[in-house]
Formats: structure tokens, C-alpha cells, sequence
């Protein structure tokens, strides 16, 4: 199946000129994020005590404020537009970490915690919107390609900082991201600001006629959602679950636990670097299923796993697979799209609700038994899923061919 074309009567915007704010704001937002959800683990336990069901229902929180905001907050980011939206997510993002930090009281932790994950929903979809915006076949190949790149590796350096600095105080890296969202909020600031007076060529992309536009979505965009859902999954489990698993009972530095998702993340990078420069995976409905099955496969060696070298390389197994289903998702999610930004909402709500279901239920079953039984789960979810994948293709393909006759 080829990649649907769009004829658009006005400019294209996939000039590299938005991409050099769009990627490192991506790095640095990301990291961020990523720093915060594993530093909060410690933070909670060490300075209340949290148990870890609470640290797992707390991250579960953080995704369920985001997955209400992709839904909730669509409106408000496309009234505001991307120039107003981007800045104020992170500026909120900053003040949420902040206030996490200096307010001594777990509820408040939470409550901001949640907050920050609900505006983070302000920053994604309008970003991720604007990039893919007019582009479709090998150019949205690329821009995606560079895009993950650039968020994936702020994904993997978070963990792996956060895990240094924690050593060194226990606050400190809250106090870190809330200067580093500070400082991506006055960089969209400035360069909005600068490209309103100089017209560049960072501008918004104009009407397009869309009454001369067919919407031609892929029929594997709910595949490849059901696939990034079931990745997140397990991602949200080693984040989340395995930091207090590796410290109660195998006796792992926090360091070394932030050197295992470093390296997952370092290992994603190069996946989307070989995505980005391939196209044997588009509109490809076998390599979907294929990844699907490794995945269950992955999780399943962790629920067996004991030694510090095979969770190096169950981490890196892991890495690659997450960057070929993530790549899947958001590329045939707005493939032929006509509303991107609503698109890339739904993939990242699918994400989410993946993650909701690593940690929250990774958590309680951590709690009650074991993290085997959390890994062993994730598996016969991730095997449940691939039928889910079959069918929705197939489905899909039928209805496609109905309406194309």
C-alpha cells in the first residue's frame, strides 16, 4: 500500500527552519519529564514514606491528568495556537516541579504531580501537530525520525542524570527541572517573539483548501496505537516498578537502575535513527504483529531474569522494540490525516493509558506478590493485544475496500 500524497495549494512547511526549536525543545522537555518521574520515586519514599502502590497509583495519576488533557485540552490548545500553547505548558510544567519541592506535604506533591501531567497534554499534540503538518510519504518519515531522536534521547539522558544527582541530594533534581522548563519556556517565548517581528519562517502553516483534500488514514493507525499502548505498558513498569524492586531486593545503586533506562533510551535512539532512514515498516501489517510477539517475549524473560547483564540486554531488546512501535504509531496514526493534531492526541492518549496500566497495576501487583507476577501480566496483556491488532486491520481493510469500490 503506498503512502496517501496530499496536493496542497499552499507552502509547505517541512523546510528544516522549525525543527531546529522543535527537536531541542523535545530533548529538553522530555528529559525533564523523565527526569521527574524517576526522581519523584525516591523523593516520595525517602521524605513521606510513600508505599509502593502509592508511588505506582502516583505516576498512574500523572498519565490519567494527561490522557483527561489530550482530551479535554484539544480546544483550548488549538483556540490558543502553538505560539501561546507551547510556552505556557512549560512554564506551568516549571512551577508544578517547584512547588512539589518546597510544599512539605504529600497530598500537595500529588495534587502538583497531577497538574503537571495534565498541561504537559498543552505541549505534545500542538508541537507534534506543527511538525507533521503538510507532510506525508518519506518527508514525515524523516521529520517523525528526527523528532523521536530528539525526544528519545532527552528520554534516556533523564533517568541516567537524575540518577547522579539524587545521589548527591535528594532535592536536587526537582530543582533542576523546574530551571529547565523555565528556560525552554523563555526560549519558545523568544523565538515566537522574534520570528513575529523578522516574518521568518517559523511561522503558522496557512489554510489549506481542504474541500479538494480526501482523508485517506492508514487502516493500521489502531494497530500501531494498540502497539506504542502495550510498550508503554511495560515501559511504565521498569520505570516506575523496577527502581523499588532493584533497590528492596536486588540491592541496585539508583545510579545503575538510571544506567538501565539511559541505555534502553540510548538504544531507542539508534531505532528511530534506522526507522527514520527505512521504509520496509510502512504499511507493513507483519511487522507489527512480529514486534508485538517480541515484546511479549521481553517481558517475559524479565519475569525470569535475575543477573545485572541480562537485564542489560533485556533493556536493550527492549529499546529497539519500543522505537519500532512507537515509529509505527505515530506515522500511520497521521499518515493521510487531515486533523493531525487531534491524531497525534489519540496516539499519545494511547501511551498513556499504557502507562497508566504498568505502574498502576504494576504497582498493586508488586505490593501484593511479586515483580514476576507484574512481568508475567504485561505479557498475556501484550499477547491479548496482537489479536486485537489482527482484527482491527482487518476490519479496517475490509471497510477501506468497500468505500474505494
Amino acid at each position: 500500500m503506498a503512502a496517501p500524497s496530499f496536493s496542497c495549494t499552499k507552502r509547505n512547511m517541512s523546510s528544516p527552519d522549525k525543527r531546529f526549536l522543535i527537536y531541542p525543545a523535545a530533548f529538553m522537555v522530555n528529559g525533564g519529564i523523565t527526569m521527574l518521574n524517576f526522581s519523584v520515586i525516591f523523593f516520595m519514599r525517602r521524605t513521606y514514606g510513600t508505599s509502593p502502590a502509592l508511588v505506582g497509583w502516583m505516576s498512574a495519576f500523572w498519565a490519567f491528568a494527561y490522557l483527561i488533557g489530550c482530551i479535554g485540552l484539544g480546544g483550548i490548545s488549538r483556540r490558543l495556537s502553538y505560539r501561546r500553547a507551547l510556552p505556557l505548558a512549560t512554564s506551568v510544567m516549571g512551577i508544578s516541579t517547584l512547588l512539589i519541592l518546597i510544599i512539605p506535604w504529600e497530598i500537595s506533591a500529588l495534587f502538583w504531580y497531577m497538574l503537571f501531567g495534565l498541561i504537559t497534554a498543552l505541549h505534545w499534540p500542538p508541537l507534534m501537530g506543527w511538525l507533521s503538518e503538510g507532510l506525508e510519504g518519506r518527508d514525515l518519515s524523516r521529520a517523525v525520525g528526527g523528532f523521536n531522536l530528539a525526544w528519545s534521547t532527552g528520554a534516556g539522558a533523564g533517568p541516567f542524570i537524575a540518577g547522579l544527582l539524587i545521589e548527591q541530594s535528594l532535592r536536587l533534581p526537582l530543582l533542576v527541572i523546574a530551571l529547565l522548563y523555565g528556560f525552554v519556556a523563555v526560549l519558545y517565548i523568544t523565538t515566537f517573539s522574534l520570528s513575529r517581528r523578522r516574518k521568518s519562517r517559523i511561522a503558522d502553516l496557512p489554510e489549506i483548501d481542504l474541500p479538494k483534500i480526501k482523508d485517506q488514514s492508514s487502516p493500521l493507525r489502531y494497530a500501531g496505537w494498540i502497539g506504542v499502548s502495550s510498550s508503554y505498558t511495560l515501559l511504565g513498569a521498569l520505570m516506575f516498578i523496577f527502581p523499588m524492586y532493584a533497590e528492596d531486593v536486588l540491592g541496585y545503586a539508583e545510579s545503575f537502575t538510571g544506567l538501565l533506562l539511559f541505555l534502553r533510551g540510548a538504544v531507542t535512539v539508534a531505532g528511530f535513527y534506522l526507522a527514520g532512514k527505512t521504509i520496509f515498516w510502512h504499511h507493513n501489517p507483519l511487522q507489527i504483529s512480529i514486534s508485538q510477539l517480541l515484546l511479549g517475549a521481553c517481558a517475559l524473560l524479565l519475569a525470569f531474569a535475575f543477573r545485572p547483564g541480562t537485564y542489560l540486554t533485556l533493556y536493550i531488546f527492549f529499546g529497539l522494540i519500543f522505537a519500532l512501535q512507537y515509529a509505527t504509531s505515530i506515522f500511520h496514526g497521521v499518515s493521510g490525516a487531515l486533523n493531525r493534531e487531534q491524531r497525534m492526541a489519540i496516539h499519545e492518549g494511547s501511551l498513556t493509558f499504557g502507562v497508566v496500566l504498568g505502574s498502576a497495576g504494576g504497582g498493586l501487583l508488586y505490593q501484593w506478590f511479586s515483580f514476576r507476577s507484574v512481568m508475567v501480566m504485561i505479557a498475556l496483556a501484550v499477547a491479548a493485544a496482537s489479536f486485537a491488532q489482527v482484527l482491527s486491520y482487518r476490519k479496517l481493510s475490509r471497510s477501506t475496500k468497500k468505500a474505494a469500490s
